[in-house]
């Protein structure tokens, strides 16, 4: 899924893709979804692996993946500052 808006924008449909694609009704599943935009977004990704808003053990691995998806965006040119 591809959002060219700001991520405001793209918060709705990324619920909606979430709900339809685990096949979870959007009313329930809205209450387990936050959203962290702009600094906010990166203070959570660095609170998450140290354990400060982890939810559950094990969410070390959440690094990687951010690495990722920074790398990815890094490619397409879809990074910005934050």
């Amino acid at each position: 899924m591809a959002c060219r808006e700001s991520s405001h924008e793209c918060a709705p449909g990324l619920s909606t893709f979430l709900s339809e694609f685990h096949s979870v009704r959007p009313d329930i599943l809205s209450v387990s979804l936050y959203h962290h935009y702009d600094q906010e977004a990166v203070r959570h990704l660095f609170r998450v692996p140290a354990g400060l808003d982890s939810m559950l053990l094990g969410e070390a691995e959440i690094p990687g993946p951010g690495a990722e998806a920074y790398r990815f965006a890094h490619e397409q040119a879809r990074r910005g500052p934050f």
